[in-house]
């Protein structure tokens, strides 16, 4: 299953199944997620490693205003989208598996 299925999945069936075939394309998703949080959190990095980092733990591109100190949690991240020049500081933990926008206001 791609994860554009998956997310259309987990958003539209509310209830998922242990065994089922979403349900292990989620767990999939989240232990490749958790692995590469591990790795971010375990290194030392410049901001642009992290950027690239966060950006393959959300699968989405990240401009070079976006900036985060670590730690960072998420236990499954592909539904995480963040807007342009965010900022992320202290701690951050994602614990959702619904969407989760984090965008700036003009």
């Amino acid at each position: 299953m791609n994860l554009e299925e998956l997310l259309s999945k987990m958003e539209t069936e509310g209830v998922i199944h242990g065994g089922s075939d979403v349900n292990k394309a989620m767990v999939a998703v989240s232990s490749e997620t958790r692995r590469l949080c591990a790795q971010l959190n375990n290194g030392v990095y410049t901001s642009e490693e992290i950027r690239q980092q966060v950006s393959e733990i959300i699968g989405q591109e990240l401009d070079e205003g976006f900036s985060l100190f670590v730690p960072f949690i998420s236990d499954f991240g592909k539904n995480i989208k963040i807007g342009q020049m965010y900022s992320l500081m202290l701690d951050v933990s994602s614990r959702t598996k619904g969407k989760s926008s984090l965008e700036t206001k003009a």
